[in-house]
């Protein structure tokens, strides 16, 4: 079952790490980064503007995911403490 609260809080936290990741590595032009933004405009430019769509949205998604699992394990953590007292 998903918990919806959980869900969006994931969400929020990916959207932002994400942003901060973008900006970050947007001033460091040697790092991997800001390689694969450079691709993507490329990409773009060159009529191919679909996939850095589908990276975007892989990227969200998959950032999600990982804070939605690790919540939902924490989750299960503390209430398997909190049911042995």
């Amino acid at each position: 079952m998903i918990n919806k609260n959980q869900l969006k809080v994931s969400f929020l936290l990916a959207m932002v790490c994400l942003v901060i990741k973008v900006f970050i590595n947007n001033f460091d032009h040697t790092s991997m980064t800001s390689k694969f933004i450079q691709t993507i405009n490329v990409l773009g430019a060159s009529g191919y503007w679909f996939l850095p769509i589908i990276v975007g949205v892989w990227l969200i998604v998959m950032f999600t995911f990982g804070f939605y699992i690790f919540f939902r394990i924490l989750n299960a953590i503390v209430h398997a403490l909190y049911r042995r007292r």
